[in-house]
C-alpha cells in the first residue's frame, strides 16, 4: 500500500511540468506554393497540451478539398523539463489556382480558447506566372523566374516535383546560324537516375558542346512553385542544309518520390519533352558582297603588323583577328596582298573560346623583307551574313606601310673603294662597288688582310663547329635513348602494379564513403579507374563518357565490359541531380561493380599471357 503510495506521489510529480507548461497554438503547412491537384498538409500544433479540440470546426475555401486527417502527440524532455504537443494534421488539395488564406482556427483547451495564426497557400496551374525571392547560383539573391510555364513537362498532372524543359531560341533559322539548345531538369524531391535520352540533330548538323563542370544552376520558381534547377545538356548547333527538321523527344528515366498518396514512396517515373520542329532556311541573295565567304554570325575584324620598321631579313608579324559569335568552323583564310620582294616564312591560325562563349580566330603570318625600302601589305575586307539584321555586312580591310631598311652586313659591302688603276693614274673619284661586276682585281678589304681572320682559322673554326655538332646530336640520341629505356622500364612497372594500387586506392575510397560528399567521391572513383586503365594498358588518357570509354577501351576490354561501365557512369553522371545524396548504399554497390569487372579484367590479361 505505502509502495503504490508512493510511486502514485511521484508519477503526479513528474507529470507537473507536462500538464503546468505555458500554452502555444499555431497553423503550418508543408507547402506554401503547390500545383492544381497537388497535395500538401497543414497542420494545427498545440505546445503545452496533451488534446484539444476546435471551438468552431475549421472552414476551408470551397477549392480546398480535405482528403483525410491524422492526430499526433508527443512528450519528451529538454534540458531537464517535460515539453508535450498535440498536433492534429489535415491533407488538403486545391482544385482551382489561386491565394487562399487558412485560419485562424479556435481551439479549446479544457476551459480556455485560444485562436492561431493564419497562413497563406498560393495553388497554381501550368499557366501562371511567378515572382520569388531567393538565390540562383550566379547570382546571389535572385530565383530565376519562368515566365511561360507551358514548356515544363512532368511526369504526371499531379506529381510536380520533377520538371523537364528543352530550350531552344526560335524555330526558323538561316543555314549555318549558331543556336543554343538546352535541356534542363527542375527539381523538388530527391531521385535516382534510370536512363536519359540525349538530344538528337540531323547529319547534317555541327555540334558544339557548351556544359561546364557545375550543372546546377540556382532556384527556379516555375507556376509559384520553387525548384532546384539542373543543366542536363546545352549544344551549340550549326545547320547546313535548308528544310524542315524535327528534334526528337528528350527522354529521362528514373526513381523518384510520388506524391499521389497521402504517404511518399519511390517509384519508376518518366519525363519527355515535346518533339520540336525547326525550319532553316536559305541565305538571301539581295546585297551579297562579292567576297562573301560563308561567313554567317556577327564578327568584330582587327588587323595589325608588328614592327613596321625593320631591316632586311628581320621579322615582321601580320596579325588578323575574328571574334564574335558566328560558324568559327567554316571560316576560310582572309585575303592579303604584299608588295615587294617580301618572303613568307609560316602561317598559323587558330579558334579560341571565351568565357562569355563568343570565339576568336587568329592569324599570324611571319613575313621577311629581302630588300631595302618601302613595302604594302593590304589586307581584304571580311563581309558577312548577320541573321540579327538578316542582312550582309562588311568590314573594311587595311593596308599598311612597312619601312625596311638595309641590313648591317649591306652597307659594309656598299663601302665606297678606290681601284689600283685610279690610284697610279692620281684619280680621285670613288667608285661604288655595288655598280661594278666582273672585276676580280678591285681591292675590298676585306678578307686576308688580316691575321684573325685568315682562311686557317676560318677553316678550323668550321671543322670545330661540325665536331661540336655531332657530338651535340650523339650525346642528344643517347640521352633519349636512356630516356626511352627508362620510361619503357616504368611502364612495365606501371602496367605489373595497376591492379594492386586499384585495390589499395578504391578500397581507401570504399572507407571514406560515409564521410564524404557525392561529388567528391565520384570524382575520386574516376581518377581511381582512369589511373588503373593509364597504367594497365598505356594510354594516354580516358574521357568518362559512353563515346569516350569505348574509342579509348574497346581494344583491351570485352563489349560487355564496357557496357557496363558505361551504364555506371552515366548513373554516376545522373546522380548529380541528388540520385545518391542520401543513399550512400548505392555508390557502395557501385563500388562493388567496379571491383568485379576490373577483377575480370586482370583474370583475362592473365590468361591470354
Amino acid at each position: 500500500m505505502v509502495n503504490r503510495a508512493f510511486f502514485t506521489t511521484l508519477l503526479l510529480l513528474l507529470l507537473y511540468p507536462v500538464f503546468s507548461q505555458n500554452i502555444e497554438v499555431k497553423i503550418y503547412s508543408n507547402k506554401d506554393a503547390v500545383a492544381v491537384g497537388e497535395l500538401f498538409k497543414v497542420s494545427v500544433e498545440a505546445t503545452g497540451a496533451n488534446r484539444f479540440d476546435f471551438a468552431e470546426k475549421p472552414q476551408f475555401d470551397p477549392s480546398i478539398i480535405q482528403i483525410r486527417s491524422e492526430q499526433f502527440m508527443n512528450v519528451s524532455m529538454v534540458n531537464g523539463s517535460f515539453t508535450s504537443s498535440f498536433t492534429l494534421s489535415f491533407y488538403l488539395k486545391g482544385t482551382a489556382a489561386g491565394d487562399y488564406t487558412l485560419g485562424p482556427f479556435m481551439v479549446k483547451i479544457k476551459n480556455s480558447v485560444y485562436t492561431t495564426n493564419e497562413i497563406k497557400i498560393s495553388v497554381s496551374d501550368a499557366g501562371d506566372e511567378t515572382g520569388s525571392n531567393g538565390r540562383n547560383g550566379s547570382n546571389s539573391g535572385q530565383t530565376n523566374r519562368a515566365e511561360d510555364t507551358s514548356k515544363y513537362k512532368s511526369s504526371s498532372d499531379v506529381n510536380k516535383n520533377y520538371l523537364l524543359k528543352l530550350d531552344i531560341p526560335k524555330n526558323t533559322f538561316y543555314r549555318e546560324e549558331p543556336f543554343v539548345v538546352s535541356v534542363n531538369l527542375y527539381i523538388r524531391a530527391q531521385l535516382q537516375t534510370i536512363s536519359y535520352e540525349p538530344l538528337k540533330f540531323p547529319p547534317s548538323a555541327w555540334i558544339e558542346k557548351m556544359e561546364g563542370k557545375d550543372n546546377y544552376k540556382g532556384r527556379t520558381v516555375v507556376g509559384r512553385i520553387e525548384y532546384e534547377q539542373y543543366e542536363i545538356e546545352k549544344k551549340r548547333v550549326y545547320i547546313s542544309k535548308e528544310g524542315e527538321y524535327e528534334i526528337p523527344p528528350v527522354v529521362y528515366n528514373f526513381h523518384g518520390l510520388s506524391g499521389s498518396s497521402f504517404f511518399y514512396y519511390s517509384e519508376a517515373m518518366s519525363i519527355k519533352t515535346d518533339p520540336v520542329k525547326i525550319v532553316v532556311k536559305p541565305l538571301p541573295t539581295e546585297n551579297k558582297p562579292t567576297n562573301f565567304n560563308g561567313a554567317i554570325g556577327d564578327f568584330v575584324y582587327e588587323v595589325d603588323v608588328d614592327p613596321l620598321n625593320l631591316k632586311v631579313k628581320e621579322l615582321s608579324t601580320l596579325k588578323i583577328v575574328v571574334s564574335g559569335e558566328g560558324n568559327f568552323h567554316n571560316l576560310k583564310d582572309i585575303n592579303y596582298n604584299i608588295s615587294g620582294d617580301v618572303d613568307v616564312f609560316s602561317s598559323k591560325n587558330n579558334v579560341e573560346t571565351l568565357r562569355d562563349g563568343r570565339k576568336t580566330k587568329k592569324w599570324e603570318i611571319l613575313l621577311s623583307p629581302n630588300k631595302p625600302g618601302v613595302q604594302t601589305i593590304t589586307v581584304g575586307d571580311f563581309s558577312f551574313f548577320n541573321p540579327k539584321t538578316s542582312g550582309y555586312s562588311t568590314l573594311k580591310g587595311k593596308k599598311i606601310t612597312l619601312r625596311v631598311d638595309p641590313s648591317d652586313k649591306e652597307r659594309e659591302e656598299s663601302r665606297i673603294v678606290r681601284s689600283e688603276e685610279q690610284s697610279k693614274n692620281g684619280l680621285s673619284n670613288d667608285v661604288d662597288i655595288s655598280g661594278i661586276k666582273d672585276i676580280s682585281y678591285i681591292k675590298t678589304g676585306i678578307g686576308n688582310t688580316s691575321k684573325l681572320l685568315s682562311y686557317d682559322f676560318i677553316i678550323k673554326t668550321v671543322i670545330y663547329s661540325y665536331l661540336i655538332l655531332i657530338l651535340s646530336i650523339t650525346v642528344f640520341i643517347v640521352g633519349k635513348y636512356l630516356i626511352f629505356n627508362k620510361n619503357k622500364n616504368l611502364a612495365e612497372i606501371n602496367k605489373k602494379n595497376a591492379y594492386k594500387v586499384f585495390l589499395r586506392n578504391i578500397n581507401k575510397l570504399h572507407s571514406r564513403v560515409k564521410s564524404e560528399k557525392q561529388t567528391v567521391l565520384i570524382d575520386n572513383l574516376y581518377k581511381i579507374l582512369e589511373r588503373y586503365f593509364i597504367s594497365k594498358f598505356n594510354i594516354d588518357s580516358v574521357e568518362f563518357t559512353a563515346k569516350g570509354i569505348k574509342d579509348k577501351l574497346s581494344g583491351y576490354l570485352e563489349e560487355s565490359q564496357i557496357n557496363e561501365l558505361k551504364d555506371i557512369i552515366l548513373s554516376f553522371d545522373m546522380a548529380r541531380f541528388g540520385g545518391f545524396g542520401s543513399e550512400k548504399n548505392d555508390i557502395i554497390d557501385k563500388i562493388a561493380e567496379i571491383k568485379k569487372i576490373i577483377a575480370a579484367v586482370e583474370t583475362e590479361k592473365k590468361n591470354e599471357s
